[in-house]
């Protein structure tokens, strides 16, 4: 069910074209969130062409708060310092800008929150990915925040949640920020 739901999704994401006002209205509401509840240490990833580009909110991040992001090394995420957008980043593991090796290499024990893409999230924070698992490992057991992001269209239901699914604090979207109650 879940492959499915994932395919059903994808497709739709080649076809979804968002505004630029859209845009802005869910980079403003990552950035209130962060602001409000006064998260300082960072991680967010570059996004890739079809999922919310969130350049904006890292950019924000990088110079008011600590910006960490995501390299995959070894089938698993590790998390990087960023301390220049431009400099920082190289074209790496299926094309997405990640960190160099030169970047300070931190533990996700340093970071407060973590914002998170994905395919769709389903009314109860609950995230369908690509299916490789890279943030369900890095997710499980992390004591901080975690904040999905996506537009509008691509909140559905229900993911059909397996045991090692993750599910978010917070689910941003170009309208709303939905808070989950835990399950």
């Amino acid at each position: 069910m879940k492959n499915r739901l994932r395919e059903i999704f994808k497709l739709k994401r080649e076809y979804f074209k968002p505004s630029l006002s859209d845009l802005n209205n869910i980079n403003q509401n990552l950035q209130s969130l962060i602001a409000f509840l006064n998260f300082e240490y960072v991680m967010s990833f570059s996004p890739l062409p079809r999922e919310v580009d969130i350049k904006d909110t890292n950019n924000w991040i990088l110079n008011s708060k600590e910006l960490y992001l995501p390299k995959v090394k070894q089938e698993a995420l590790d998390v990087f310092k960023i301390e220049n957008l431009e400099k920082d980043l190289e074209k790496g593991s299926f094309k997405i800008l990640e960190p160099k090796d030169s970047c300070f290499q931190s533990s996700r024990g340093a970071i407060n929150v973590i914002i998170v893409p994905g395919v769709c999230f389903d009314e109860n924070g609950y995230r369908l990915g690509f299916g490789r698992g890279y943030y369900d490992k890095f997710l499980d057991g992390f004591l901080g925040a975690k904040i999905g992001v996506c537009f509008e269209e691509f909140l559905t239901s229900d993911i059909y949640p397996e045991k090692h699914d993750i599910q978010m604090d917070f689910v941003v979207t170009e309208k709303a920020i939905y808070a989950q109650k835990k399950n």
